[in-house]
This record gives C-alpha cells, structure tokens and sequence, in this order.
C-alpha cells in the first residue's frame, strides 16, 4: 500500500517529538507566530502540505538556471520520497538531519521524507556551517555544497548524505576522499 500525502507516518519524529496531522498543524502554526526566520518558512510549507489541497508550488533551487515556481501534485512528491528511501535503505525510526532552507524543493522534500517514511527528523538552521549534534549518528541527510565543504569533519556520523543545488568543486571532491562516509550521491 503506497503512502498518501494527507498521512502522517506513526513513526515520524519532529525534533525528537511525536506529532499526529492536527497536532503538527498547530506546530506549524506557532512556528509561523512565534519562530524564527527560517522557522517560519517551514511553517508555511507545513500549513501547504498539510491542507487538503492535493498540490503546491515549490521554488527550484536554480542549479539548472533561474529558480522558478513550479506546481508539484503531493502524491507525486510522496512517490520521490519512498524512492529515496528505498535507494538509500531508510526504515521508520531512521534518523535524518534538516539542514536545508524550506523554501526550496530540497528543504520541503526532507520534510516530505520524513513525514512519509516516518523519520526521526532533527530541523536546524540553515546556514553555510549548519550546527548539529555532531556525535549524534543519522542515516540521512542532504546539503548543499557549501554546506558539506563547512562541516566535512563532522559527517563521519552520517551514514547517507546526497549533495545538490549546486555543482561540487574539484578540491572538495578530493577532501570527501579522506572522509569516511558509508554513502555519499551528488545530484548536480
């Protein structure tokens, strides 16, 4: 039985935390009222998945040329996310680290990862030099280069990290050679 998008997975985790539909809904709601900059981006992306629309818009993060909105069909997200998990082996109950602005498709689709395959899902913020707990051990976890060049001793903890938004440079591709790091895809 495939995932619908109008389901939270029972397994998902937000900030160590168990949240039903409605009760993220309002978690959504007090990030827009009360949180900070980038929490409030997440916020509304939340309030958009969470409504009974079965679409959004998203904004490409412009690798390929000007970011644009585009319009996705939920459902069609969700498929992308049990894609993920299959490539990448994520079970319920995995963990994966947010690091990623939400108001591009990158930052929405670890949301939708997490919420579909039900992650344990850590939301930081997004910065060139995320700060995490680096002892902690994640299964999953997507960058942007600038962001994997910043914290390259820190990533030996995650198992899984796919890298976009950008191409990757020579010199940190021969760095990543000395890391060790059981998965590593890059998209650009």
């Amino acid at each position: 039985m495939t995932p619908e998008y109008n389901k939270v997975h029972n397994r998902f985790k937000f900030n160590g935390l168990h949240f039903s539909h409605e009760d993220l809904k309002e978690v959504a709601y007090s990030l827009i009222k009360e949180g900070e900059a980038y929490e409030k981006v997440t916020g509304n992306f939340l309030i958009d998945w969470l409504n009974n629309k079965d679409f959004l818009y998203v904004t490409t993060s412009g690798s390929t040329g000007q970011p644009k909105e585009i319009k996705l069909m939920k459902q069609a997200m969700v498929n992308s996310a049990i894609a993920t998990g299959n490539f990448f082996g994520l079970e319920p109950g995995d963990k994966a680290l947010h690091c990623l602005p939400s108001h591009f498709i990158a930052g929405k689709m670890m949301f939708v990862r997490a919420l579909v395959l039900g992650l344990e899902i850590d939301f930081v913020e997004p910065s060139a030099q995320p700060i995490f707990d680096y002892d902690k051990t994640y299964d999953f976890c997507a960058m942007v280069p600038i962001q994997l060049k910043h914290t390259i001793n820190y990533i030996e903890n995650i198992k899984s990290i796919i890298v976009g938004g950008s191409k990757v440079t020579k010199p940190l591709l021969e760095k990543l050679k000395t890391v060790s790091l059981s998965f590593l895809k890059l998209t650009e």
